[in-house]
């Protein structure tokens, strides 16, 4: 193993030897880098018998990328192809490769690599009866829990009562024509649209918070029943308590259920937590500022005593707390008082211009920022370049200064997207091997920009959750499933056959040799196509193979003898060329078809099909939205990627677009609207999440102390601010930020259309760069 020298960030780092430490990371630090390293050298140095290290962190991605590193670092060590001096004799060789073979067995069996909720799963399979479970019990991942907990909300809004409650809440006199003072029906459907949409969000959020806090079905409806009570938990209730049903008839833990039953464990058992104290004499997690108090709190208990933890973060790449119960106080409690802190302050990812931008923007937010409650968003910790000359890959140089902003005063954001695809083309032409991350704040934005792309032939990669990309496997599953059947149907097998099956030839091409076929039966073409008289056909091309291939599975998906619907859809899924992530969204119509059917024994085999074939389902919504995130992405020399501000992080691309960086996504104060209140709901009621946690207090602490409206909204602007520095540290070279007056073509022809605002970030980012200009 070659010998490195550390940066001077990274080597206190690489002097740890117990306690606890904390190391806040800047973007493009190096975390994963520095932790692998140090967790090598403590596995040769400081593990003894049966003791072990612990490495947490939240995706299963970067568990496989930990363990890639800690096994490629060992190997170089330890491995076979370790150099052995050539002066030595045979037996001392093999001698040294026995000891090497024996060493690298024992650290390879040293350490341990998981997510959060896997240690969860371990502790409770261990320890079943310590948690009073069944130890059959199975974990519903979060794509499960969204088909549950969706379907639950159907059902509850199938009901008049459900209906009533729910449409209760939305203010109907905003959609009232202003002439008329009628109420404008297509206007008061998409109130309706846009609360059920948002409503998943709220109730999962919800219950989360109600587990947490130790409120059962049973305690909020005895609240929700008291005499005049019209609170928001009048919703909320009915759906927690048939979730929590639901999930027990099914004998399955959702991920907050495996948290808290873990903590309990390792909290009440004294024995268990003696156990796994003396098990893992290190723990280290990663990405710790998307950590919540229960996942603290464990760590804490397996710990000890005396323990050795050391987190790994950055408060300023915080930007999960609006879809889950973390926070970044708890990381930031953590370095006021660990044992020792020691700050990776370095990066060589982004030329010094992009961050001088990073850096200005923690200044701002640190000293000018007019929400004075919120300057507390960002860590005060400037990003510094790499030195130069020391061996170090170090940052990129541009020739030129390769930063603008672009605001369209009298545009739309619909103009918005089409000056970027301009840019775009513009650098593919000019530097074919540059990356391209282009990010928008929501999936629909994204799903425009991948239109607009399609029209100019630019190829790229959606990772909005709703692309066309990802729900094509459904309807690919749905179409087989509706051809078995109506299985004399000639269309529906061609239709099938050239969307599942033959991938990258000429739609026209495709579809002239499809029409050849459709002169024989179905039957003939599945069971008795090599006796067939196929005239001209060319059966050397490549299209006929994979037509003949498709028809080989057809049949064997025909024959397949099932009884169970969620069984065939696997077996369907075995047949397709597909990737990982498509195998996993197959899987989930498969949980998906089984929950139906269990939940009523009584559904047919076309109304499964129905269902799955219905893009209106928002459960495939749901699906699709988590297996986005299953794998990491890394983009490509050269690849064009449309993604959200939220799921660029952990990526970098040569030239990043910022798009819709307006005042209303990007707040800084509370005098402007914020994406929390919704309009479209009664006043009292227009920032439901406040009422949420203001309720839950109550039942916590039998009293309200806290102003949740004024709360929630000050922790919107700071996550925000988060957002904007991650989107801009996303960035190596080239950045262009911008935003539009209008929110799209149709909106700007209106009367009185509403008007957006530069955000005083896309201000700060402007003012600076025209400064950088002025001096070129």
């Amino acid at each position: 193993m070659r010998k490195i020298t550390y940066r001077e960030d990274q080597a206190p780092i690489m002097e740890y030897k117990s306690g606890t430490m904390a190391v806040p990371a800047v973007p493009g630090a190096g975390k994963t880098f520095i932790v692998t390293r140090l967790v090598t050298e403590l596995l040769e140095n400081n593990i003894n018998g049966k003791e072990k290290i612990l490495i947490l962190t939240y995706m299963n991605s970067a568990v496989n990328n930990f363990k890639g590193r800690i096994k490629k670092l060992l190997n170089e060590k330890y491995g076979e192809d370790v150099e052995i001096e050539e002066n030595l004799s045979e037996e001392e060789i093999n001698e040294i490769k026995r000891k090497n073979k024996d060493t690298l067995r024992r650290l390879n069996n040293s350490y341990e690599v998981m997510t959060i909720h896997s240690l969860a799963t371990k502790i409770i399979k261990e320890n079943p009866e310590s948690a009073m479970l069944n130890e059959e019990f199975m974990i519903a991942d979060d794509a499960q829990r969204s088909i549950i907990l969706n379907e639950c909300i159907e059902s509850y809004l199938s009901t008049e009562k459900g209906k009533k409650y729910f449409y209760y809440f939305i203010n109907y006199e905003k959609a009232k024509d202003k002439k008329t003072k009628k109420i404008n029906e297509e206007k008061a459907r998409g109130f309706e649209e846009t609360w059920k949409q948002g409503f998943f969000d709220l109730v999962t959020r919800s219950i989360s918070k109600l587990k947490y806090n130790g409120i059962t079905p049973d305690i909020l409806n005895e609240r929700v029943n008291e005499n005049g009570y019209k609170g928001i938990m009048v919703i909320v209730a009915p759906i927690y308590e048939m979730y929590c049903k639901r999930l027990k008839l099914h004998g399955l833990l959702d991920f907050d259920d495996l948290l808290i039953n873990a903590h309990k464990i390792v909290r009440d058992d004294d024995a268990v937590r003696e156990k796994l104290n003396k098990k893992y004499k290190y723990i280290f997690e990663d990405e710790c500022q998307d950590s919540n108090e229960i996942q603290g709190k464990i760590i804490k208990l397996i710990g000890g005593d005396n323990p050795n933890i050391v987190r790994v973060g950055d408060i300023n790449q915080s930007i999960s707390g609006t879809f889950s119960e973390s926070n970044p106080k708890f990381f930031r409690e953590f370095i006021e008082s660990a044992d020792c802190c020691h700050r990776m302050y370095m990066s060589n990812r982004s030329s010094k211009d992009i961050l001088e931008l990073a850096n200005l923007l923690v200044d701002y937010t640190k000293n000018s920022l007019p929400e004075i409650e919120c300057r507390d968003a960002l860590e005060d910790m400037k990003i510094k370049t790499v030195e130069k000359g020391k061996g170090y890959k170090e940052n990129p140089e541009p020739k030129s200064y390769t930063i603008n902003t672009k605001w369209l005063g009298a545009g739309s954001f619909d103009e918005e997207i089409r000056e970027t695809i301009r840019f775009v083309e513009g650098i593919k032409r000019k530097y074919p091997d540059k990356s391209i991350g282009i990010l928008a704040p929501y999936n629909k934005d994204c799903n425009k920009i991948a239109a607009e792309l399609k029209k100019h032939d630019l190829q790229f990669e959606n990772l909005s959750s709703s692309s066309e990309k990802m729900r094509k496997v459904i309807d690919d599953i749905a179409n087989i499933l509706d051809f078995t059947i109506d299985n004399d149907n000639i269309d529906k097998l061609m239709d099938v056959i050239g969307t599942a099956f033959i991938k990258e030839e000429s739609e026209e091409g495709k579809a002239d040799f499809l029409n050849i076929f459709k002169k024989f039966t179905t039957d003939e073409l599945i069971y008795k196509f090599d006796e067939l008289d196929l005239g001209i056909v060319d059966d050397s091309s490549s299209i006929f193979a994979k037509f003949k291939n498709a028809l080989e599975k057809m049949r064997e998906i025909i024959d397949y003898s099932w009884n169970r619907a969620d069984l065939l859809v696997l077996f369907i899924r075995d047949r397709l060329d597909i990737t990982e992530e498509e195998m996993a969204i197959a899987e989930y119509v498969a949980f998906y078809v089984k929950y139906l059917k269990r939940e009523d024994k009584d559904v047919d085999f076309e109304y499964i099909v129905n269902v799955i074939k219905d893009r209106g389902n928002s459960s495939f919504r749901h699906i699709l939205d988590i297996t986005g995130n299953i794998n990491g992405y890394e983009p490509t020399p050269g690849s064009v990627t449309v993604c959200t501000n939220h799921k660029s992080k952990g990526m970098e691309w040569d030239c990043v677009f910022m798009l819709k960086c307006t005042k209303y996504q990007f707040p800084s104060d509370l005098e402007f609207k914020l994406p929390c209140q919704k309009y479209f709901l009664k006043e009292k009621y227009s920032n439901p999440e406040a009422l949420v946690a203001s309720e839950i207090e109550k039942l916590t602490n039998g009293l309200e102390r806290t102003n949740f409206d004024v709360e929630l909204k000050l922790d919107q602007i700071r996550e925000k601010i988060r957002l904007f520095y991650v989107s801009v540290t996303r960035a190596k070279e080239m950045l262009i930020i911008s935003a539009a007056r209008f929110n799209s073509d149709e909106d700007k022809k209106k009367r009185n259309p509403f008007e957006q605002e530069k955000s005083e970030y896309f201000k700060l980012m402007e003012n600076q760069i025209q400064k950088r200009r002025a001096k070129q």
